[in-house]
């Protein structure tokens, strides 16, 4: 998205107004195919929305906004904090992509950016659009070339998010270094900072807490890492196939002990596209009585629905089974579900120790036809299978 702009810095502003014009006019429409990638989360009508009002910020650790090709005559944005930014493109046309001149509150800049603070004080912004481009000589926005004396950088734990069967190591380091600076670390419920020497093992549950401390006294931003260790008295054969984009860590990760947020993306969640779940736990340390807790995410907007139905099957030797279901009460017409994670509980108990747990997660079918994928398959989000 920012390859365009970057002629800005080699004072070639006319090639990156020229390339927004093309990619604005060739690879956006209203069609069915009117985009050119993956539109994750909206980011590339972000793109399209910034690029037609002229501004984009092309590192968002730099607080400069670059001029590219304004396509709107008139765009009036209107600020948190009350204020209001006027954007207008004169003598704007579809054969007239260059920029002229750009004046910010009447003054004339120089310049083929704005800063976001001068952006936040509110005001008038106003280009003059051309046919040909511009002889002017224009100035282009500030760029970071060497890294700050007071930055200090976050620390990495290696390895990070890990299950473990009897024991991992942990390790931390630094992507630079300097004399006087040091690791810290605490685990999860302590209040004690350590500084780190050198890589420890760990057999237990764990969740480490670290940052960096310069030779002043300045600290960085604290990371985490949290370690599991697998449990040895469950067995997972999962029966149906979950999509690799959303792995969630692979076969065992419904069972993990990782317990999947809101936000699917996250990286916890196993999604199922147009398929039931099915799957079979193994109790290697049998018992009468168990909860079985089975999770899973409700995101209609992104073909995210509750499965109609969960069931589970229990049994004693692996032959017979008894069985329990909850049905699950799909969305009435038109509406619109927030993302949530929803759980269905069962209890269970029987005479003998149970050996074998089966559980069905029933597809919902279909979207409906009020909604926006109508007539699309949906997909199905689970974790984590809780068995206590």
């Amino acid at each position: 998205h920012h390859m365009a702009y970057l002629y800005n810095y080699a004072n070639r502003g006319d090639k990156t107004q020229f390339y927004i014009d093309k990619i604005i006019k060739e690879q956006y429409s209203n069609r069915a195919d009117g985009l050119a990638g993956n539109e994750d989360c909206g980011q590339m009508s972000a793109w399209f929305v910034m690029s037609a009002m002229g501004l984009y910020q092309v590192a968002p650790g730099n607080p400069y906004y670059d001029f590219g090709r304004p396509m709107a005559d008139s765009v009036v944005l209107h600020l948190e904090n009350g204020k209001e930014i006027r954007i207008v493109a004169q003598n704007q046309a579809m054969n007239h992509p260059y920029i002229q001149k750009v004046s910010w509150n009447h003054q004339e800049r120089k310049q083929l950016f704005i800063s976001h603070a001068d952006l936040m004080k509110g005001g008038s912004l106003r280009f003059e659009m051309g046919e040909n481009p511009s002889s002017t000589s224009w100035v282009s926005a500030p760029t970071l070339t060497e890294i700050p004396s007071s930055f200090v950088p976050v620390p990495s734990i290696a390895p990070s998010d890990i299950h473990f069967e009897t024991k991992a190591t942990v390790q931390m380091d630094l992507p630079m270094n300097k004399t006087g600076w040091g690791i810290y670390y605490r685990t999860e419920g302590s209040t004690d900072w350590k500084l780190y020497t050198q890589p420890f093992s760990i057999q237990d549950d764990i969740t480490i807490h670290a940052k960096t401390r310069d030779a002043n006294g300045n600290e960085s931003a604290v990371v985490m890492a949290k370690y599991l260790k697998m449990r040895k008295d469950l067995e997972l054969n999962l029966k149906s196939e979950y999509a690799n984009q959303y792995a969630a860590g692979g076969p065992n990760a419904l069972i993990d002990g990782i317990i999947g947020e809101n936000d699917y993306r996250t990286g916890e969640w196993q999604g199922f596209y147009k398929q039931d779940v099915i799957g079979d736990i193994n109790i290697l340390h049998p018992r009468t009585n168990m909860t079985v807790t089975i999770g899973f995410l409700e995101e209609m907007k992104s073909w995210i629905f509750a499965p109609k139905s969960i069931t589970v099957e229990f049994s004693t030797d692996g032959k017979t089974f008894q069985s329990q279901t909850i049905n699950i009460n799909g969305p009435a017409e038109n509406e619109n579900r927030a993302a949530q994670r929803k759980e269905a509980k069962f209890e269970l108990s029987a005479d003998k120790p149970i050996v074998l747990i089966r559980f069905k997660a029933a597809n919902y079918g279909p979207c409906p036809t009020w909604h926006l994928g109508n007539g699309n398959p949906t997909w199905i989000f689970l974790d984590e299978v809780i068995v206590d």
